[in-house]
């Protein structure tokens, strides 16, 4: 149990009350496998809930108590329950965060933690304590617990937020616009490829309480947060921008790009949440996601600089060489840069109760068809939903899940038994690999309208995918690469091929929409090339329908993609990697699937 001696009782007290929550029974006997000191302590806390302590001197191993039936002593009938206690956050890797400020002061991490973040507020000079208003009322807050974990697991900090109760707000009177942006997960990862490519050193910052530099125009009056005294009658009227409120969000980011155009930096008209600056050398390029923010540049020192002016405006943690962003393991090598998310799979795997399940080939059954009226409907969606919503997640550095996660994603309205079979299914498959990713850019979605042939269709999945390539290209010439061109564009059908090389109009095709031409207009100035393959060459099948083993692990194989064993995890130098692919290709019809491009890759 608790490795502290004098945590026993308590550790029961508490154990006890969650047994009886979560059965409705009383407790009868509890077996431990303890020291005589710590039995001690235990007993006199079961002797005030009349309960009977007995002590196993044979249960030494945890595991295997958990794993095993107890023994029967006799001294249960045969309408006892047994539960198998193993610990709490001090003595094991379940950590639990707590849901109130009641909970919270149990502990001391949790009420340092609170301190420094009202410490943090007061600093930063967020509110000030004012009479409570008679014409508006104030608004509530609230405190919100999360651990931060390091990529092994192990407890990095206790992190105690207070957040505003935004959903009181009155849009006009409150708060007007709330829009803010966020990098794209393709810029993102053009953005590894690109310093990879460049040999160039990526470091990752955060800004601690980011939104809180953010000022605001409106009047905001709210609660005193749990823990802090103040005068009776007295609320917070706040001055700067709070965690919670509607436009916390867009103020930060507001103030965050004033700064560095102040510093030079100039912001991509297409991603607002990129910015470089010329240096001697080259360039520095820096991307920002809500707080989180990437740095890279030709030397050290210029990303020193950066640094030190960011240090000069706000309170930054520098976390020095990107190993952990967005969930996201990275590990640089003298071969590249491997990004994964192995304890995400893991995590996914474990709760799911399938680390001795046997892995699958493929992420979906072959041949599988969902409908709405998959059998029976699920009695408790919620799970359904939460594993769905993870694994949509996972869609960051896995392409190969694309299919699965876009067909189980349309059924959490009204799951049934096949979905979440389904889903099953494919976490273990995600148990059988790590898979990390060479791509940049792939997407697999439902066309908008209805096509009245298939050499349409293909047509209008052809002018997305032009798109997708000319907003990447301006991303390219931005960070200052260079690139091939005509850019080969695969297409397996030759109807569509022979649409955009030629000026065809006729009774089929003159009802298509204007824009759609996008891809004739990018073959005439030379941007794009139409080829023709093969059906069976068409690797954008992998992103729109089940195949079988073989099928799928042909076109997964063409993806670049390096598999590790279940095994591995991510941390330190590896020795091997994937970079990204020297040409800059388009593959796809039902969907778009964009290898990175860049002559220096």
């Amino acid at each position: 149990m608790d490795q502290r001696k004098n945590a026993g009782g308590s550790t029961s007290r508490v154990y006890n009350v969650d047994v009886e929550r979560s059965s409705q029974r009383s407790v009868s006997v509890i077996e431990s496998d303890l020291s005589n000191l710590v039995r001690l302590e235990i007993r006199r806390a079961m002797q005030e809930h009349n309960n009977t302590l007995e002590h196993d001197t044979n249960l030494v191993d945890l595991e295997d108590f958990a794993a095993n039936t107890l023994p029967n002593k006799g001294k249960f009938d045969y309408r006892s329950t047994r539960c198998v206690f193993l610990g709490y956050a001090h003595g094991c890797k379940g950590y639990k965060e707590p849901s109130n400020f009641i909970e919270a002061q149990q502990e001391e991490e949790w009420r340092q933690a609170m301190k420094s973040e009202i410490q943090a507020l007061e600093r930063n000079g967020t509110w000030e304590l004012v009479k409570a208003p008679t014409d508006k009322k104030p608004i509530g807050c609230r405190w919100i617990y999360k651990l931060k974990l390091k990529p092994d697991g192990s407890i990095e900090g206790y992190k105690a937020r207070l957040v505003a109760k935004g959903y009181n707000q009155v849009e006009g009177e409150d708060y007007t616009d709330c829009f803010a942006p966020v990098a794209k997960a393709v810029t993102v990862r053009l953005f590894l490829a690109v310093a990879v490519s460049k040999g160039w050193a990526i470091h990752h910052l955060d800004v601690n309480n980011a939104f809180l530099h953010g000022s605001l125009k409106e009047d905001i009056y709210m609660d005193p947060p749990e823990g802090y005294e103040v005068k009776p009658g007295y609320v917070c009227k706040l001055r700067k921008s709070l965690y919670g409120l509607k436009q916390a969000s867009r103020q930060w980011n507001q103030k965050f790009t004033e700064k560095l155009e102040v510093f030079g930096f100039v912001q991509s008209k297409n991603d607002y949440c990129l910015f470089t600056k010329e240096v001697f050398g080259g360039q520095v390029a820096l991307l920002v996601y809500v707080d989180d923010i990437l740095v890279t540049a030709p030397s050290e020192s210029c990303i020193q600089q950066v640094k030190e002016y960011l240090h000069d405006l706000f309170t930054i943690k520098d976390l020095g060489l990107a190993k952990y962003f967005l969930g996201i393991e990275l590990a640089r090598s003298s071969q590249g840069l491997l990004a994964t998310q192995t304890k995400y799979i893991s995590d996914i795997v474990k709760d799911a109760g399938l680390t001795q399940a046997t892995a699958t080939n493929t992420p979906l059954p072959a041949g599988i068809k969902f409908t709405p009226d998959s059998g029976a409907l699920l009695p408790d969606p919620s799970k359904y939903h939460r594993l769905v919503g993870r694994i949509l997640y996972l869609g960051f550095t896995r392409p190969d899940i694309s299919h699965a996660a876009q067909q189980l994603s349309q059924y959490l309205q009204h799951p049934c038994q096949l979905h979440w079979d389904a889903a099953i299914h494919l976490v273990k498959y995600l148990k059988g690999c790590t898979t990390t990713v060479a791509l940049v850019s792939w997407k697999t979605k439902k066309q908008a309208t209805v096509s009245k042939s298939i050499a349409e269709a293909e047509y209008r999945s052809l002018a997305s995918t032009v798109c997708e390539l000319t907003w990447i290209s301006y991303l390219l010439q931005y960070l200052g690469i260079s690139f091939p061109k005509p850019i080969p564009l695969f297409c397996d059908n030759k109807a569509a091929v022979h649409i955009t090389a030629n000026p065809v109009f006729h009774e089929r095709t003159k009802h298509l929409e204007i824009d759609c031409h996008i891809v004739r207009d990018k073959f005439k100035e030379g941007f794009v090339t139409p080829t023709h393959i093969s059906a069976k060459e068409q690797i954008a099948d992998i992103l729109t329908k089940p195949l079988t083993g073989p099928a799928f692990q042909f076109m997964k194989s063409k993806l670049n993609l390096l598999s590790l064993p279940p095994s591995s995890t991510c941390g330190g130098d590896v020795k091997m990697s994937v970079l990204c692919d020297h040409k800059l290709q388009s593959t796809g019809v039902e969907t778009e699937l964009v290898e990175a491009a860049a002559t220096d890759l």
